[in-house]
């Protein structure tokens, strides 16, 4: 499961990034159902459960490094 090479020309010469991001989670959704994501930020890599919260620490430093790779440009 994934995206066909058309589809995925197609989000290239998109400027619609909201509906890329939608068309992205749902296909992760249906490879990882268990609601566990990975990210790599910078060389960082990150964990993250579904439905984020701001008081789980976890969730908390990956917005700080989020932060931290924007205010580098």
């Amino acid at each position: 499961m994934g995206i066909s090479r058309n589809d995925a020309l197609d989000y290239f010469r998109s400027d619609d990034l909201i509906g890329i991001g939608m068309e992205a989670d749902a296909v992760r959704r249906k490879l990882h159902p268990e609601g566990v994501v990975t990210y790599n930020l910078d060389g960082k890599t990150l964990y993250a459960a579904a439905g984020g919260d701001l008081s789980n620490p976890t969730f908390a430093r990956i917005c700080d490094d989020i932060a931290e790779t924007v205010a580098m440009g």
